[in-house]
């Protein structure tokens, strides 16, 4: 047990040391402002030149005036709004059998037509590992807990695209409707693995997911609550006259895009678009991923939209009224997306019972389930 009295004047020290930090973030961020407002309208084409030329790929480039701010209208027209969101149960080589499920929730709401059933549901699915078996390069593995975590991508943007097309086909063509999924919409975890066999095929399959939603003409949102990127941070940087080498130390996890933005918006308005130069936007085309910084009210938030949303105003202005309005009936975040994180997250009893499941399976084909000494200890206590 933690002897939590022991505890207590290490936490002094904690929030004796956060007081100094925020002192000093608050002086950076009035810098930033200030560089944001008086530096960066006045040097536009000089500062597209430098994002052009520099090797950071986390300088985004941009379109008009960053300093720009636009109002977001409040009551948007009523649409359908999609929504999936997914959660798994990662394999334990504690537990009787090497398998993972993934469960995939189903959210759609009409609310320019509140007569037609909503649809709230989830889809799980086991998957063992020799499921993947087909998509691997022997001489280059990847681990079990990432070829789950890969597939539940997959699988939430597909799932989201069949509820998109099947509302497009169901409402007509020129019907207000929005997919929204929760967290970012570029692959950072693949960004950061070489791009082998098994990583171009993930890749590939998450672009023509992107691609149906164009296709269906359904905008696609990706809501991120608190995020961490600071690439406006280092555009900033670099309209200062920053180097590449203080682009990449530049790492103050405190000093991020929305604690920025906290400063500059207010309620209701959001920043002109930003366009991703991650190099992996390489491998997405036509379907690189741009977004914007929207105020919600309680918080800053980073939506992701593809390349064809953002160049379509009239696309981009539903968008962004549409995930401003689902913030406020959510009091501060997604409505819709916290219906989907409900129906879809695997809880502890949920791990245990899935287990068990599995275990009765095995005694009534005969096999005999065998569980770690680990795991048996932990199921019995000793008191």
């Amino acid at each position: 047990m933690i002897d939590w009295y022991q505890l207590q004047s290490q936490i002094d020290r904690i929030i004796q040391a956060r007081a100094l930090a925020n002192e000093r973030i608050s002086e950076e961020k009035q810098r930033f402002l200030g560089v944001l407002s008086d530096v960066v309208p006045q040097k536009l084409d000089e500062l597209h030149e430098l994002v052009r030329t520099t090797q950071s790929e986390l300088v985004p480039d941009f379109d008009g005036d960053p300093s720009r701010v636009i109002a977001v209208p409040i009551e948007p027209e009523p649409a359908s709004i999609c929504a999936t969101d997914g959660s798994q149960i990662f394999p334990s080589r504690h537990e009787v059998s090497p398998a993972a499920l993934i469960n995939i929730s189903r959210i759609r709401v009409d609310y320019a037509n509140l007569e037609r059933e909503p649809i709230i549901e989830s889809r799980p699915a086991i998957l063992l590992e020799e499921d993947f078996d087909s998509l691997l390069d022997p001489e280059h593995p990847v681990s079990f807990t990432d070829l789950i975590t890969d597939r539940r991508t997959l699988r939430e943007l597909d799932e989201l695209a069949l509820l998109a097309e099947s509302e497009r086909e169901a409402l007509g063509a020129g019907a207000p409707v929005l997919a929204l999924t929760d967290g970012s919409l570029i692959l950072w975890r693949l960004a950061g693995r070489k791009f082998q066999t098994y990583e171009n095929r993930v890749i590939e399959a998450y672009i023509e997911f992107l691609q149906r939603f164009e296709n269906a003409r359904v905008p696609l949102a990706g809501y991120i609550s608190l995020s961490g990127t600071r690439e406006v941070m280092k555009l900033l940087q670099l309209a200062q006259g920053a180097n590449e080498e203080e682009l990449r130390r530049f790492n103050e996890p405190f000093l991020t895009d929305t604690f920025l933005f906290a400063g500059w918006l207010k309620p209701g308005q959001r920043t002109p678009v930003f366009h991703s130069r991650s190099r992996i936007m390489k491998k997405y085309g036509s379907q690189s991923i741009s977004y914007f910084f929207l105020h919600v009210g309680d918080e800053v938030a980073r939506v992701e939209i593809p390349r064809w949303v953002a160049s379509d105003e009239a696309v981009l202005d539903f968008t962004a009224r549409q995930c401003l309005d689902q913030a406020k009936l959510g009091f501060g975040y997604p409505i819709l997306l916290s219906e989907s994180h409900e129906e879809a997250v695997v809880r502890g009893p949920d791990r245990q019972q899935f287990y068990a499941l599995i275990e009765e399976a095995l005694l009534a084909s005969g096999a005999a389930p065998r569980l770690s000494v680990k795991e048996l200890r932990k199921r019995a206590s000793i008191l």
